[in-house]
C-alpha cells in the first residue's frame, strides 16, 4: 500500500503523542533512589488536612469516626507496600519515639535539613503522607493525597506524587451499600460499618498503588531490574473496581488543585 506523502507527518505526530502517554521510565523518575540506594525508611506521622464536623448531633460524632478511621488505617498499611519492595520500615513503636523526639511539622519534613535522621537514627529516607480531601458524589467516594520520598542523606527528593482516588460502593436494592470480601474483613478487625471499611480499603489500595511503584530496595536482587519499567505519573488518577484492581489516569496539576482545593 502506498503512503502519500503528506500523510507521514500526521503518522509521526500520531507516533510521538502515543509514546508521550506512556510516561518516564522508573530510571527517569527515580534517578536519585537508584543513585542513593536508600534501604531504611521512617514512615512519619501522617498528615490528615481532611474535613471534620463540630460533634452536635451523632451523625457528625459518625462522621468524624469514619474519616479519623480511615487515616488511622492508611497510616497503619503504609509500610505493606515499602517492606514488599525490600525496604526496611523503623518499626511503629521507634517510629513513635522518634516523632516525640523531633517534632517536627510536615512542612519541615518537606523542606527541612533531615541529615540528622540519618546521624542519629540511621534513617536513609523519610515518607512523608498528607491526605488533603475525601469527596463524596452520589455512590462515589474520592480521596485526595499526596506523597513525598525524601532523602536523608542529600535532602533530595526521592518521589513525589499527587493521587486523585476513587471507587464505588455497590448498593442492593434497598439502596444500602453491600460488603464485599475485603470489607468484611475490616469491618471485623475494626469494628466499623461498610461505609468505613470502603474509605479504608480505597485508602489501602491508593498507597499500595504509589509505592509499590517505587524500584525494588538496593538489598534485593532485584535493585535495578525495572528500571525500564513504566514509572507513575506525578499527578495521576486512579479509580478501584470491583475486582479491587486500580486503572490509572495522568492528570494535570491544574486538575489535581482544581478538585482537591477549589471544587
Amino acid at each position: 500500500m502506498m503512503i502519500r506523502k503528506t500523510t507521514i507527518p500526521y503518522l509521526l505526530a500520531a507516533v510521538l503523542l502515543a509514546a508521550g502517554c506512556k510516561g518516564e521510565k522508573k530510571a527517569a523518575t527515580y534517578s536519585s533512589i537508584y543513585k542513593e540506594r536508600p534501604v531504611t525508611v521512617y514512615i512519619a506521622p501522617l498528615q490528615d488536612n481532611s474535613q471534620r464536623k463540630e460533634e452536635k448531633y451523632p451523625q457528625d460524632v459518625a462522621f468524624n469516626a469514619e474519616r479519623n478511621t480511615a487515616a488511622r488505617h492508611m497510616y497503619l498499611t503504609l509500610n505493606k507496600p515499602l517492606s514488599a519492595q525490600g525496604y526496611y520500615v523503623v518499626p511503629p513503636m521507634a517510629s513513635k519515639l522518634i516523632a516525640g523526639q523531633e517534632q517536627q511539622s510536615t512542612r519541615e519534613l518537606m523542606e527541612g535539613d533531615l541529615k540528622r535522621y540519618a546521624q542519629h537514627y540511621g534513617v536513609d529516607a523519610i515518607l512523608v503522607v498528607t491526605l488533603h480531601r475525601w469527596k463524596e458524589k452520589e455512590d462515589e467516594v474520592i480521596l485526595f493525597a499526596e506523597y513525598a520520598l525524601r532523602s536523608c542523606k542529600s535532602n533530595t527528593e526521592l518521589m513525589h506524587s499527587w493521587v486523585q482516588a476513587s471507587t464505588k460502593a455497590e448498593r442492593d436494592y434497598k439502596g444500602e451499600a453491600v460488603a464485599r470480601p475485603a470489607d468484611k474483613r475490616l469491618m471485623q478487625d475494626y469494628d466499623i460499618d461498610v461505609n468505613t471499611a470502603l474509605r479504608c480499603r480505597l485508602a489501602e489500595a491508593t498507597c499500595n498503588q504509589v509505592l509499590r511503584d517505587l524500584p525494588f530496595s538496593a538489598q534485593r536482587r532485584q535493585f535495578e531490574q525495572d528500571r525500564y519499567q513504566k514509572a507513575n505519573d506525578s499527578y495521576f488518577s486512579c479509580v478501584l473496581n470491583e475486582n479491587g484492581e486500580m486503572e490509572t489516569t495522568r492528570i494535570s496539576m491544574e486538575a489535581f488543585e482544581e478538585e482537591c482545593f477549589i471544587n
